[in-house]
């Protein structure tokens, strides 16, 4: 073994008390059809996870911020425990989480990586964070010393081999969320633990594919208290073929910076073979972009290694002069995955690049290298509950 100590260990969970509990507190923004009807589930339901992290959304000042609120997240927490919405287990536990929306199911381990292993290198990611959303993230583990949901890695090569009886050896929680997905938590049979934390010591790398800012603000939080040994990342681990991945498309506001065939010249001289389109179509594989210029539509073809890296690097910074994408208004990001949904972003004075999902054996390796993806190149499942399954940072 690489270690003299276990890299991934149980942990005492923290849960909501009941399936009515869990409906009440787990939260997602995307259940909700825009930011009015976020407001109005606030507005009725005082137990939904968003009073943690939307709060100002209730303030009507559009100036104001996350931050401005972060005080009023010791109360809710404090509220949570005192009406015994949430539960803590008084023994640490390794547990099994199981998703099903239809037409997607996945299951996955969750326990404690080391934070070691991520200060070593041996937890990899693929994408920067922003220093604000860290500050924001950081300012509620202050006042909670809670985090809300597991960071989601993924690991590639041979399974982990557990039945299903082991893994699924007590329910503890079983409920529908709102957006129609079930949720399943069980708890593990003590007596494969050996086996869980023998295999996954024995893997090499381990890849954060969603929580890398919860990943980042964590460290920092348990380093600057030295409590990097003690501590750990909560997380919840899937092999990688088991994560579905969606791509995040562009949609570029500006005009022109010269005339439509001067700009497909340029892209043309950039190594793209450019076919105009009869009508708007998905990409059907990599190597292939869609562009939408107002009501045309063309095929950009060129052999990559990562077509989202290559239009980041090539057209919107060379050509559209878009040096940030992460901080730029004039760049959207929007997940779609049908042509209806994409008719809806055509417009006048702007660029929209459709994408096909990058395949999560590119983002391991860009990874590997040390590298990172552009903003919003992925959307990659299963996404978790902010308040379904936590973790006491204390």
């Amino acid at each position: 073994l690489k270690n003299n100590l276990p890299k991934f260990t149980p942990f005492k969970p923290i849960v909501p008390s009941n399936s009515r509990f869990a409906q009440q507190l787990t939260a997602r923004s995307s259940d909700y059809d825009g930011q009015q009807a976020l407001i109005d589930e606030m507005l009725s339901n005082q137990l939904t996870w968003h009073h943690m992290t939307k709060k100002h959304l209730l303030s009507g000042d559009k100036n104001s911020s996350p931050m401005d609120f972060v005080h009023e997240t010791t109360e809710y927490v404090e509220n949570l425990w005192r009406e015994k919405v949430i539960i803590e287990f008084t023994e640490k536990k390794y547990l099994y989480y199981f998703q099903n929306s239809g037409n997607y199911s996945v299951g996955g381990i969750i326990g404690l990586t080391s934070l070691k292993d991520y200060e070593k290198g041996e937890i990899k990611i693929h994408e920067k964070t922003k220093p604000n959303r860290e500050s924001f993230i950081h300012e509620i583990f202050n006042k909670t010393e809670l985090i809300g949901e597991p960071v989601l890695l993924a690991y590639k090569g041979d399974r982990i081999i557990i039945d299903r009886d082991s893994l699924r050896n007590e329910l503890i929680l079983d409920f529908t969320s709102i957006d129609g997905i079930r949720h399943q938590i069980f708890s593990i049979d003590e007596r494969v633990y050996p086996k869980i934390e023998y295999f996954f010591d024995s893997l090499s790398s381990l890849y954060v594919a969603d929580g890398h800012h919860r990943t980042h603000t964590i460290y920092q939080y348990l380093n600057a208290k030295q409590q990097l040994e003690k501590g750990g990342l909560l997380s919840c681990i899937i092999h990688e073929d088991d994560m579905a991945v969606d791509a995040f498309h562009r949609k570029v506001k500006l005009e022109l910076p010269q005339s439509e065939e001067i700009f497909l010249k340029k892209i043309s001289n950039l190594g793209y073979e450019i076919t105009r389109l009869p009508d708007v179509q998905m990409p059907s594989g990599p190597g292939e972009i869609v562009m939408l210029l107002e009501n045309k539509a063309f095929m950009l073809k060129k052999e990559v290694s990562s077509d989202v890296i290559e239009l980041e690097s090539s057209i919107i910074k060379k050509l559209l002069r878009i040096e940030d994408s992460k901080s730029d208004k004039r760049i959207e990001f929007f997940p779609a995955k049908n042509v209806d949904k994409v008719r809806g972003e055509m417009g006048a004075s702007q660029i929209v690049f459709l994408l096909f999902p990058e395949s999560f054996k590119t983002i391991r390796n860009v990874a590997d290298n040390g590298e990172t993806m552009p903003p919003k190149s992925t959307y990659i499942s299963p996404k978790f509950r902010g308040g379904m399954i936590l973790h006491s940072l204390s």
